[in-house]
């Protein structure tokens, strides 16, 4: 058992990033954790059409931001896409998938692993601190009651329903993986000055969100005529950028 070691080390006195046993319990989460993702995001037909409807990804495609095109070939397949555009459009749509998806499995799933010995690795162990921080930053601009307005541009409407009810709850469980580990009563109790940047700047970025989907909508019908569709994205694209801005990230 791995989970031996984390009882009998003194772990005020070793220099943990280089500790064996930590690194084979991280290896084992990691393994988890990807199994746990591309179990969703490779084997789950339903979520390549629910992404492609449920973010800005064609928008963001026609935006003269990257020297590569987004796509390696011009299909709808996951495989196909680069993957700025990929964790790009999930941002914008405020799901910020990539971040934290397959996270739970990996940290609360992991037969080896016990909470005792991921809290003792968080304080103890910068790597595993900054990782899981990072996540946690994530989680924290994410903002799943926008995302279900995304989702509800998704058709069939029951595909839409379906994926996000399932995606919102990996979330949560993902959301409460972190706060456990981290020993926090809520996600950034440990980086006050972030949350209350983040808190204070939500209610400036959401009504840009909200216009987005408003945007999408119109955007999506068939019967605009080529200069209204060019006015359209041109709001479009400064709405890009200002979701961007606000949230300060790209992805």
């Amino acid at each position: 058992m791995l989970l031996k070691y984390f009882d009998k080390t003194n772990l005020s006195k070793v220099k943990v990033a280089n500790h064996p046993q930590w690194l084979e319990v991280m290896a084992d989460v990691a393994e988890n954790s990807y199994g746990a993702y591309r179990g969703i995001v490779y084997d789950t037909p339903e979520l390549v059409k629910y992404y492609f409807q449920a973010t800005p990804l064609k928008e963001i495609t026609r935006m003269k931001i990257g020297s590569r095109p987004a796509k390696r070939v011009d299909t709808e397949r996951i495989e196909d896409l680069r993957s700025i555009p990929w964790v790009f459009a999930w941002m914008q749509s405020r799901h910020n998938l990539p971040g934290w998806l397959g996270v739970d499995e990996g940290l609360m799933n992991t037969r080896t692993v016990s909470l005792a010995a991921l809290r003792k690795m968080y304080d103890h162990w910068e790597f595993f601190k900054a990782m899981t921080d990072n996540i946690q930053m994530i989680i924290a601009k994410a903002d799943f009651d926008i995302a279900q307005h995304y989702a509800a541009l998704v058709e069939p409407e029951t595909l839409g329903k379906e994926m996000y009810e399932m995606l919102q709850t990996r979330f949560e469980k993902t959301r409460r993986a972190i706060i456990s580990v981290s020993g926090q009563k809520e996600i950034l109790d440990n980086n006050p000055i972030l949350q209350r940047s983040i808190t204070l700047r939500n209610p400036y970025v959401d009504p840009m969100s909200f216009m987005q989907v408003e945007l999408l909508k119109r955007l999506r019908r068939e019967n605009i005529s080529i200069e209204q569709r060019k006015e359209l994205e041109e709001v479009m694209f400064l709405c890009i950028n200002g979701i961007a801005a606000g949230l300060r990230n790209t992805g």
